[in-house]
């Protein structure tokens, strides 16, 4: 017995004699239109763990961290900047339109 996926795999490809009409689930299926290509997120810059060791001692004031922070699960609503100085660890929150790079370099 095959899979159900295998099948309909089969079926739009034309591998089967029957069309996709005569399925009852063929065509509520979705069908994904265009291939998206995925990037590493490395590549965007670098790694936490290859900053200073003064910022990871936490002796000289003036160094930051920041993170944004999305409150919906798509990403696509508001988000937060937050930043955090090493060694006082004092934070600032700011309230941004997203977290596109634009709206952080707004905010900073």
């Amino acid at each position: 017995m095959i899979c159900t996926h295998t099948m309909y795999n089969a079926v739009w490809a034309g591998l089967i004699s029957i069309t996709p009409t005569d399925l009852t689930e063929a065509l509520k299926r979705k069908q994904r239109t265009e291939k998206r290509s995925r990037e590493h997120k490395r590549k965007y810059g670098e790694n936490i763990d290859s900053r200073d060791e003064i910022a990871e001692k936490r002796i000289e004031f003036g160094h930051w961290e920041g993170y944004t922070v999305v409150g919906t699960r798509d990403g696509g609503g508001a988000a937060t900047l937050t930043l955090t100085e090493k060694m006082t660890e004092n934070h600032i929150a700011i309230k941004i339109a997203g977290k596109t790079a634009k709206a952080v370099e707004t905010a900073m």
